[in-house]
């Protein structure tokens, strides 16, 4: 996915004054070098796709996880949370092209672990899209299962219409690079694109919980990205749906 998220990070470079590390190229290595590099036996036994990988800018910064964020106090939080603010709706403002599809810039799939068709043992896993429309794109969320196999407030959610905007996707603490109390860039383009507007705010809630006081970050995300909680629940009783049939078969 390395040429999709290059093309999405120059893309904001150029639209926009979010910080983004420069990206200088984007190669891909076909499999047969990792296995030169492991033996013929590790390779046969393994399916890769092409290993890619991106030479950028390295940013003078580092990036904040939830002891960092915790150890800040407030003044500092509420002026890293309003350049984030400023940047995310920077990307909001951006006019997609006529006939554009729901992926990434390029009209290409983006890696991304929600909308991932496959499972962790499949090399394609990870790669979704492009989407015609957005019922195309809850269709996908479903798994392809009927609406109204679902609690009624998904068919609710997903009988709406969000305008598509320019979308990061991954709106996590760790990719939020900062030096002091200044953003320094936002990195991990890889699920970024076209996509409904409700997108952003879902998925960045989509990321585990991992400490008790998690919440100090996640209630703040409201003040960065317009909140859609309508649609958040409901997506969240899809992905319960699903797990209780997988339990089940």
């Amino acid at each position: 996915m390395a040429y999709e998220e290059s093309a999405n990070m120059t893309f904001v470079r150029r639209a926009t004054s979010v910080p983004v590390p420069r990206v200088y190229a984007a190669l891909r290595l076909p499999p047969w070098i990792l296995w030169w590099r492991r033996g013929w036996e590790w390779g046969k036994t393994r399916r890769y796709p092409d290993t890619a990988f991106i030479f950028m800018e390295r940013v003078d910064g580092e990036s904040l996880d939830i002891q960092t964020w915790l150890s800040l106090d407030d003044p500092v939080r509420v002026r890293i949370i309003t350049q984030l603010h400023n940047y995310i709706s920077q990307l909001r403002s951006l006019t997609p092209p006529p006939g554009t599809l729901i992926g990434s810039v390029a009209g290409l799939p983006v890696s991304d672990d929600r909308l991932a068709q496959g499972w962790p043992t499949d090399e394609q896993a990870g790669v979704s899209g492009p989407y015609a429309d957005e019922s195309e794109l809850n269709s996908a969320l479903r798994r392809q299962h009927d609406v109204s196999e679902f609690p009624p407030n998904v068919a609710e959610s997903h009988s709406q219409s969000h305008p598509l905007v320019f979308t990061h996707g991954d709106i996590d603490l760790r990719n939020v690079m900062v030096k002091g109390d200044k953003v320094v860039a936002l990195i991990d383009w890889e699920a970024s694109g076209w996509f409904p507007a409700h997108w952003e705010y879902l998925k960045a809630h989509w990321v585990p919980t991992v400490h008790d006081k998690e919440h100090e970050w996640r209630d703040r995300i409201k003040e960065i990205v317009t909140p859609y909680e309508m649609e958040r629940a409901a997506d969240k009783d899809v992905v319960l749906h699903l797990i209780d049939e997988l339990r089940w078969h």
